[in-house]
Formats: C-alpha cells, structure tokens, sequence
C-alpha cells in the first residue's frame, strides 16, 4: 500500500488502521515522494489526498498511469467535502474510489475491500473492527472458539509494577498525540489526565486501548469518556508504563477511537455554528 497525505495525523491513523490489517505500508508527505516510492515497489493499491504539495492527485494519478506497470492500479482519493468536488479526467470510475472527509476507517476499510476485490476479504484482512475473539495463528478448531464463555469484564484499576514514564500539560501535548505516541510504540500501561470536570483513566495494552472512564461522572466510561477526554484543552496527564490486566471492554482500534472522536467533534462543532 501507498499512503500519501501531507497531514502526519491522518496519515497516521490511516497508515495505522492498514498495517493492524496485515498490509505493509509506505508513506508520502508530497506528490513527488509518493511518485518516487511508487517507483521503486509497485503498489497494490495508492490511498491519496486529492491535494498535495508540489502536485495535486489528479496529475499524480495520471502520470503513474502513464507507465505500463501501474496502470492497473486501483486508487483511494481523498478530499473535504466542497460543492465543486469532482473528480479529476484520470479519475477512473468502477477501479477508483473518492471519499470525503471527514469519514471513519469503517468507510476506509470497506474502500479497501472493495478496491481489492473479494481476494482481500476472503483473505479475512478487512471483517468487523469489532474483535470478539483474537484466534492465535495456526491451525485451530474454530467451533472451540466459538463455544468458548467470556470470563466477566475486569473494573479493576488498581494496578501494580507500573513505572512513571511520561507526565505533562494537555495544553503542549493532547491526549490525541499522546495515544498515537503509545500506539505507534506498542506500549501497555496506565494514562491518568487532570482535566477541567474531573479525573480521566485509560488503560492501554500493547498500544491499544482497553478501558477508559472519567471518575465521577455517570456513564462516562467506555468509548464515550474517551471521546469527551480527547476534548481536554487544559489540564495534565500522565503515562505509567507496565503491565495491563483485564478484558478488552472498548475492542475497537486506537486508531479508530481517534478518528471517531474526530467525526463527533466536528460534528459537535457545526452543531453549535448552527444554533
């Protein structure tokens, strides 16, 4: 896969959400750089903001297409939604894709599978993004997992052997950043934010988050108090790294969460410009 996205945040949580997927993954900031690596490995599939700088996707797409080797190359564009939006003449419909932002990785997946056709779902590299049971890799009797009972979530936050490794203001550093920063590392750990309404909790296991809740409030736990904590401008957190036990009570990707949370905000912006 090629990603090219000259905002580091997107390319991120997309880059992310593909290599969780089983992809191996290149990334460009620009037209040319993703021309240059779309040179030296021919990519299955390109995944493309309509606008970048040195050139704009269109012609990009155009001129890869112009070489005998890529010209079968199927292509994800993206762009924020406008009223002139279009797509350009090497723009090609039934093989190409154009998404508008803001969209969830839900959207990008389906994108994907439908790009790749049924080969890549039958593989199994895009189904729900909800996990109920990771299976080990190797030959196993699926029905025993399927028959298989859930012990009952753990609430437990009470945890031992954790060690201080990060600590600062949401003012510098978002929680936002601060979660793609454990991602990315695969760390397991505890992330502890002193907000405006209160005390936040997160607990993460080998970069993907697991539990969340906000002390206090009722029904802020889950996806939902880390959706409302991401919106934290002032306060401070901190990060203790270590061990992490308990069920996966969120079983969504970080990445996802992110992106979610991105949509509702914006959401929740164009709400209040109308009232």
């Amino acid at each position: 896969m090629l990603v090219a996205d000259d905002d580091p945040w997107s390319q991120q949580l997309i880059s992310s959400q593909l290599v969780e997927s089983g992809f191996r993954v290149d990334c460009a900031a620009d037209g040319w750089e993703a021309l240059i690596l779309a040179g030296r490995a021919r990519p299955d599939l390109i995944v493309m903001e309509v606008h970048l700088p040195t050139t704009d996707a269109w012609t990009l797409a155009e001129e890869l297409r112009n070489q005998s080797r890529m010209a079968k190359v199927p292509f994800i564009f993206m762009a924020d939604e406008s009223p002139g939006l279009k797509p350009g003449k090497s723009f090609k419909p039934g093989v190409d894709q154009l998404l508008t932002k803001p969209f969830s990785l839900i959207d990008l997946n389906q994108a994907v599978e439908k790009a790749l056709g049924d080969p890549a779902r039958d593989a199994g590299y895009f189904g729900s993004t909800k996990i109920i049971v990771e299976v080990p890799s190797g030959p196993h009797n699926l029905a025993r997992f399927a028959t298989q009972v859930m012990p009952p979530p753990s609430e437990s936050w009470e945890m031992e052997g954790l060690e201080p490794a990060l600590r600062g203001s949401l003012v510098n550093f978002g929680l936002s950043s601060l979660l793609m920063v454990i991602e990315l590392e695969r760390m397991s750990g505890m992330v502890t934010l002193h907000g405006p309404i209160g005390t936040g909790r997160v607990a993460i296991r080998q970069g993907r988050v697991i539990r969340a809740r906000i002390d206090g409030g009722q029904g802020n736990h889950g996806a939902h108090a880390i959706y409302e904590m991401l919106q934290w401008a002032k306060g401070t957190f901190e990060f203790e790294a270590g061990e992490i036990v308990g069920d996966d009570q969120i079983e969504m990707s970080t990445s996802f969460l992110l992106m979610e949370g991105a949509r509702l905000a914006d959401e929740r912006a164009v709400s209040t410009k109308k009232s």
